[in-house]
């Protein structure tokens, strides 16, 4: 909740004050009204302003924290070797529930940090695209299903499906249907979050193959800021895919230490020849953006 005007305040006290001078209401009574609407006053105003999307850090990997109004997501838990730095992160941030834990695709850059974060902080909920590996007995993904996919907290998500969080929108658009392709990137969930006039597509890890199937079924991609695809490598975020999404900002998450290739340089290419501002967790630490009621939003980095 906003106040904008000191002007409404005066007026509520004043409003107030007749009242109870109306109703011959002892001086005590109305000490104690007063003090009764100064509290509820001071709650308005710490209520939060504005929702925070945080892009972390977490050297060759993705992991997206979104605060709205005293709840939390997690999208994707980085690698093993980032998983204390991510948990760190968490705590600097006053996380202790995570209402939505949400893994985009099953590839160890995205799932190893749920090791750390299931023991220490409170799971409510955990999603991810339903997709069962070729070698069931690969032993970090049956790790992994044990303590992630725990009957009445786990769904696999699907086109369409919506999360609210507080005042956000987070809206699944890919894939189409049930993952059959085989591919971990090309199934990767696929997110735009929503808040009034503010959007922000969060495109995992998909391909070329995907991008060109998300514009053939007419899916409105426009957003004022995307998470590359892929860390950047060359085979995701087409030109055409690009022209659709129309961003004005673009994120990479990526550690180019620990893969040369990434993010592609043809990739850096296509978004400065479309005038869109590149941030990247390797120099520029995490990204913050800060989104108002409105949708207004602001973006800073820590370094």
């Amino acid at each position: 909740m906003q106040l904008k005007s000191t002007g409404f305040i005066f007026q509520a006290v004043v409003s107030i004050a007749m009242k109870l001078i109306k109703t011959n209401l002892s001086l005590g009574a109305c000490v104690i009204t007063l003090q009764l609407f100064f509290t509820a006053l001071s709650l308005c105003f710490a209520q939060e302003e504005y929702a925070k999307i945080h892009f972390i850090d977490v050297g060759q990997g993705d992991a997206v924290l979104i605060q709205s109004q005293g709840e939390n997501a997690l999208i994707d838990t980085g690698n093993v070797l980032s998983g204390y730095k991510l948990t760190d992160y968490l705590n600097k941030n006053n996380v202790q529930t995570i209402n939505h834990l949400i893994i985009t695709h099953h590839h160890y850059d995205h799932i190893m940090g749920t090791f750390f974060i299931m023991p220490r902080f409170n799971v409510e909920k955990t999603y991810d695209n339903g997709y069962n590996p070729a070698n069931p007995d690969d032993p970090a993904f049956s790790s992994f299903e044990r303590i992630f996919r725990l009957e009445g907290k786990y769904r696999a998500l699907k086109k369409r499906d919506i999360i609210r969080l507080g005042g956000l929108r987070l809206e699944v658009i890919w894939p189409a249907d049930k993952p059959i392709s085989g591919d971990f990137n090309q199934d990767s969930l696929v997110i735009m979050l929503n808040r009034k006039k503010f959007s922000c597509l969060l495109a995992g890890d998909i391909n070329n193959a995907a991008e060109t199937e998300l514009i053939k079924e007419k899916t409105n991609l426009r957003a004022d800021i995307i998470k590359i695809a892929h860390h950047g490598a060359g085979g995701s975020t087409s030109e055409d895919f690009l022209k659709e999404v129309q961003p004005k900002s673009a994120i990479i998450s990526v550690d180019s230490n620990f893969q040369s290739s990434y993010p592609a340089e043809s990739i850096l290419t296509l978004l400065k020849a479309n005038n869109i501002k590149i941030y990247r967790t390797d120099r520029n630490g995490s990204v913050i953006i800060k989104v108002t009621d409105e949708g207004d939003y602001t973006l800073h980095t820590e370094k």
